[in-house]
């Protein structure tokens, strides 16, 4: 590293967004990283934690094990180091402003 510097781990990455992107992405980051995925829909969430798939946005593909997945927003990012948004452009300013109403709180 440049500088002689330290790289501090990080503890916990959240992805927001359970699409095809977030998946692949929170699915990757695991591979380092505790990672966790945020899930609009609980069902999806429930598919993730028990059978490590997301057979909407990633038919045939398998996840890493030690992803986990989350339905509440709040406790999705609560310890998280990073916070990645992968959400449709058209819901990313709502589901922003609700996470800073959360975390705010």
């Amino acid at each position: 590293m440049a500088g002689g510097g330290t790289v501090t781990p990080v503890q916990r990455v959240t992805v927001v967004g359970a699409g095809s992107w977030g998946t692949t992405m929170a699915s990757l980051v695991s591979a380092n990283a505790k990672a966790r995925l945020w899930c609009r829909r609980p069902e999806v969430a429930r598919e993730i934690n028990t059978r490590a798939t997301n057979e909407q946005y990633l038919p045939g593909f398998a996840l890493a094990p030690a992803l986990e997945a989350d339905h509440d927003l709040a406790a999705a990012v609560t310890g998280a180091g990073i916070v990645a948004m992968a959400v449709p452009s058209h819901v990313f300013r709502g589901v922003l402003a609700d996470l800073a109403c959360r975390s705010s709180a």
